[in-house]
């Protein structure tokens, strides 16, 4: 709500008596206003976006053949534009007008879909941006049919194809009418979008499966099933791609449910889904190494190793499992057999020459004084103290530049809601650079939790639960 000091000020020529707006007997208060005296205009400043990015995303026009400043046209500027415009309104009334800047490919979006869009919107005689998702850096995601859009913003996209970058101009009916949106649309303001339609998730068949009891799920066809699992993994790949680990696991574990809960009819109908499943389960196995949870990716890379034993991803991201584990051996084993599948591929090489510098390490690592240090609490113990001096070398010390960057990744790792959990690996540390992470993750509020099996004990830092 907007302050009282924010509005313009009048000044009267004489004072108002409170007590004579009060007596219910009075004829009321005549008062006057000073002469030539008018409102200050106090200009808005947009303080809803960044300087520099408003001026990238200023109004072009995309032609020469734009006749804006043609001086014997009384027309406006936006109804010179809508003459060169298509209607898409069902009822060709031109309350909704669109131009193709770049088509797109494939199908029309179809109805209930999830859509993810970037845009600008402008009003008449403005160059600079009313509202856009390009300044803000965040694609919008938006469903159809839901009311998360205005009807001429949902008619617009709903003509849309994937990678489509379209004009439209929304007369004030379909936008925010005669009370506008204050202060950045005023009433009756016909509005110009620009938007882009980047990807689209197809989500009738999903919510009317989820809909169903146990039961009517089973009498859905493998068709739908296949529709169902089909959008679940559109958009987890969507999530993959922005770095959103952890939704894009979930979304690959509920199309794993839905195919493995389903009753196969014949061969056919298994062949497929067996296939499904091979990229299903590998893509859990690439997430869950993502969300450091290597364990639990393990038994979702062998399961795509039961179906196809020549899968090299499967071999990949097991061995990147393994390695997380310290289990350096089965790492190397495996990226062994995914080199012979694919002598050529740059990741496994890197992924190998990593792995070996990671063994190094550990080898030179592995001493009691680790060991010791994981096995006890979080504190030191008598022991640790005695070896520590006998055992740490000058070079290993807490620099600076390590416990600026620590911090900073700690700071990160908070601010991400899609991971839960940061594995270190003692043998690449040393002891007082431990000690540090340690003791700062601590003052962090965060949890230290010891790891690992065997020989050798890993540890890693989590967020508390709420």
């Amino acid at each position: 709500m907007n302050s009282l000091m924010d509005e313009p000020c009048i000044n009267l020529k004489e004072g108002i008596d409170l007590k004579d707006l009060k007596d219910p007997n009075s004829e009321g208060v005549v008062f006057e206003v000073e002469e030539e005296q008018q409102p200050l205009e106090t200009e808005r400043m947009n303080t809803y976006f960044d300087t520099e990015e408003i001026v990238r995303n200023l109004y072009q026009p995309d032609d020469s053949s734009s006749c804006d400043d043609d001086e014997d046209d009384d027309r406006s500027p936006f109804e010179r534009r809508m003459s060169k415009m298509e209607d898409i309104t069902e009822e060709h009334n031109g309350r909704v007008m669109k131009k193709v800047l770049t088509p797109g490919a494939g199908p029309v979006v179809p109805p209930n879909s999830l859509l993810k869009v970037h845009y600008n919107g402008y009003l008449e005689l403005a160059d600079e941006p009313f509202d856009s998702s390009r300044l803000r850096n965040c694609e919008e995601r938006k469903r159809l049919g839901k009311g998360e859009m205005f009807i001429g913003f949902e008619i617009a996209v709903s003509s849309m194809k994937k990678g489509e970058l379209s004009r439209f101009i929304i007369h004030p009916d379909y936008a925010y009418g005669k009370m506008g949106c204050p202060p950045r649309i005023p009433a009756d303001a016909f509005l110009m979008y620009e938007i882009e339609l980047l990807h689209f998730v197809e989500k009738d068949e999903v919510d009317d499966f989820y809909r169903m009891s146990p039961d009517d799920r089973r009498a859905v066809t493998f068709e739908n099933i296949c529709k169902v699992c089909k959008a679940e993994k559109a958009e987890a790949e969507e999530f993959y791609k922005n770095h959103m680990w952890r939704k894009a696991l979930a979304k690959y574990l509920k199309a794993c449910r839905v195919f493995e809960e389903y009753h196969l009819k014949n061969d056919e109908e298994e062949q497929y889904q067996q296939k499904q499943l091979l990229k299903i389960f590998t893509n859990i196995a690439n997430c869950y190494v993502k969300c450091c949870e290597p364990k639990r990716a393990l038994p979702f890379a062998n399961r795509a190793l039961e179906i196809d034993p020549k899968h090299v991803k499967a071999y990949f991201w097991k061995a990147k499992a393994h390695h997380s584990l310290a289990n350096f051996d089965q790492a190397r084993q495996n990226l062994v057999k995914a080199q012979k599948l694919s002598p050529s591929s740059a990741e496994i090489r890197t992924e190998l020459i990593k792995l070996n510098k990671d063994f190094e390490q550990f080898k030179l690592k592995e001493s009691s004084y680790c060991r010791k240090m994981f096995s006890s609490s979080i504190g030191e113990t008598d022991e640790l103290k005695e070896v520590k001096p006998n055992t740490q070398d000058e070079t290993s010390a807490c620099s600076e530049d390590f416990k600026q960057a620590f911090k900073a990744r700690l700071d990160a790792f908070i601010k991400d809601k899609d991971i839960d959990q940061l594995p270190f690996p003692s043998y690449q540390l040393s002891v007082p650079e431990i000690e540090y992470m340690i003791a700062t993750a601590e003052q962090m509020g965060l949890d230290t939790v010891q790891q690992g099996e065997g020989r050798f004990v890993n540890f890693s830092i989590k967020k508390k639960k709420k």
